[in-house]
């Protein structure tokens, strides 16, 4: 039992942030992993050795990449709760108790984000129990962003709030919102649900998409477009809300206070439906008050005003 659950942790740090594994062989207490990594393959292998300490390189051949880690012969589980998924650098500063020492966490953490995905990033504390993180680019995907995955096991004790990617003209930005307190405001209980809304002034359309599973938000999405009218702005955050989803999220309730756009699903659009089932999401499109759909609308003003002002 204790061999499955090592394996299980070691395929689970491999598949958040390393890269594909393709086996992992227990022999005479030394794990042989085979893995395939995509890019920036030194970075990724430092980043896996700081996981496992007494990994070794065995062969290398392009993106296919061979190790051996040493089993751990005792079989106790490291971390608490997401263990599986605990932080890759053992070296980074085990107890962030104070902000100084928070602040200097999350800059590591940054460091290596830039090592990985070659984008930059940046740290502000904006109170000692509030930071916030900024990246160049657009975490497509909210719920599978290797980053957001790590962050709980990487600093346990902050929380990410908020995710929000923001779109300026052909310029995209990803803002991670942390606090030392569980802020996050509840959504649908069950399953992932979508509200989305736009926004429209002096021929500028903003649309706001906030998406939600099991009751929390796992990503909120913004962005602005020329010349649109009211009905292609919120046409716009459906067409943003259907492609940041990715294959894992399936069944999908997405909220619209807009008429036009549940017509639209029913009508023309039916053939993104279509294409969002080829990616095995299903998508159920629901019409609810505009008092009902206050976090998507919020988005959608608070972007249109900073546009124009």
């Amino acid at each position: 039992m204790a061999d499955v659950i090592e394996r299980e942790r070691i395929e689970a740090i491999i598949k958040a942030s390393i890269g594909q594994l393709i086996s992992a062989d227990l022999e005479d207490d030394l794990w042989q992993v085979n893995i395939r990594i995509p890019k920036n393959i030194d970075a990724r292998l430092r980043a896996l050795k700081s996981a496992f300490p007494g990994m070794h390189l065995v062969k290398r051949n392009g993106s296919d990449i061979w190790v051996a880690i040493p089993a751990n012969k005792d079989g106790r589980r490291s971390g608490r709760g997401t263990g599986s998924r605990r932080a890759l650098m053992s070296n980074l500063p085990k107890a962030a108790v104070t902000p100084e020492a928070r602040e200097m966490l999350l800059q590591r953490i940054v460091e290596l984000y830039e090592s990985f995905f070659d984008e930059p990033g940046e740290v502000m504390r904006l109170d000692d129990q509030h930071y916030r993180l900024t990246f160049a680019g657009d975490m497509i995907y909210p719920y599978q962003h290797p980053l957001i995955a790590l962050l709980p096991s990487l600093i346990p004790d902050l929380t990410p709030v908020a995710v929000s990617t923001e779109h300026f003209g052909t310029q995209k930005r990803t803002t991670i919102y942390l606090s030392t307190a569980d802020e996050r405001p509840k959504g649908p209980g069950h399953g992932i649900a979508v509200f989305i809304d736009g926004s429209h002034r002096d021929g500028v359309g903003a649309y706001g998409v906030c998406y939600y599973r099991g009751g929390h938000p796992t990503g909120y999405l913004v962005g602005a477009v020329n010349g649109l009218d009211s009905n292609a702005t919120e046409l716009m955050a459906f067409l943003q809300a259907l492609a940041h989803l990715d294959d894992t999220a399936q069944n999908v309730t997405l909220y619209t206070d807009s008429t036009y756009v549940l017509e639209w699903t029913k009508g023309e659009g039916r053939r993104w439906m279509e294409r969002a089932i080829s990616r095995h999401i299903t998508v159920n499109v629901q019409l609810i008050k505009r008092d009902a759909n206050p976090s998507a609308h919020q988005l959608a003003y608070n972007f249109l005003n900073r546009l124009l002002v």
